[in-house]
């Protein structure tokens, strides 16, 4: 049996996302796609306390329209 490394594989992902059901169908496609580990926060606030806590991911993605909080975006 053979692996197939995929451009994810052994990555470390934070999507910053406030639609739960957008957060989980992203998630899934990621892990799929090989992540090693894909960490949902709803909230930028909540983000910034993951990011003290546990360093910088390999990758964040986050929505630029999240319902409650500004994101930086005009």
């Amino acid at each position: 049996m053979y692996t197939i490394e995929t451009p994810l594989a052994g990555r470390s992902i934070l999507v910053v996302e406030d639609d739960p059901d957008v957060a989980f169908d992203l998630s899934e496609g990621l892990r799929l796609a090989g992540a090693a580990m894909v960490d949902i926060k709803a909230s930028v606030r909540q983000a910034c306390r993951r990011l003290t806590r546990s360093g910088l991911p390999d990758v964040v993605i986050i929505d630029h329209d999240l319902a409650t909080e500004d994101t930086g975006t005009a």
